[in-house]
């Protein structure tokens, strides 16, 4: 799949934005990619100590998951996701591209460096929370290709809609229905605030049905 290079020209572009509509806030309120990026570094490796994932990352490098995968472990992938298949799911109910609508629930916080436990959310255990639904689907959008397509039928807050992002729809294509994931999001593959922000997602559950 395509780099997200494109993304993240867009992502520079709003950084810069609040300036130029003449934002209040002071210059060094805004910090350069490189520097966020340097600061997620620290940020995830401090997320990897506190819930002692050190040596259980494997860092394979490639855009897909292996075909056999250990729930031990997390595949960091060639674009920066952090997966853990604590359960593939169905196999033989597999998600087809354009036709199939995934429904998520999901366990998390958004983190980042000097703040590790930034917001916590969950529509698995907080009933106010529905699920989270999206069309899987590829997309092309000033160069950029993501792999879903939002689909918000419920009020704003009732719904963790503002989360979903290229990193939770990514692994739809290699997992069955009803899996069970556990993710590192990094900002890139984020929701733009995200990106923006500097913030990381961890998702220590995310249940993926097919309907």
């Amino acid at each position: 799949m395509k780099k997200l290079t494109s993304y993240r020209i867009l992502a520079l572009l709003l950084l810069a934005l609040p300036l130029l509509l003449g934002s209040c806030k002071k210059k060094s309120d805004f910090k350069p990619l490189s520097q966020l990026k340097k600061e997620q570094t620290h940020a995830i490796e401090q997320l990897i100590n506190k819930e002692h994932f050190g040596g259980l990352i494997q860092n394979i490098n490639q855009e897909a998951l292996p075909a056999e995968t250990d729930s031990r472990y997390f595949y960091k992938l060639a674009n920066g996701l952090y997966v853990r298949v604590k359960n593939r799911g169905d196999m033989t109910r597999r998600a087809r591209l354009g036709e199939t609508t995934v429904s998520i629930e999901m366990t998390g916080r958004l983190f980042r460096e000097d703040e590790p436990e930034l917001l916590s959310f969950s529509s698995i255990t907080n009933p106010a929370y529905q699920p989270t639904r999206f069309r899987y689907m590829t997309n092309y959008s000033g160069g950029i290709e993501t792999h879903y397509t939002l689909l918000g039928q419920v009020p704003f807050a009732s719904s963790l809609d503002r989360f979903m992002c290229e990193g939770i729809a990514y692994p739809v294509s290699y997992i069955g229905d009803g899996a069970e994931l556990e993710l590192i999001i990094p900002f890139e593959l984020g929701p733009s605030e995200s990106y923006v922000q500097g913030r990381s997602i961890y998702l220590s559950k995310i249940i993926y049905k097919y309907l």
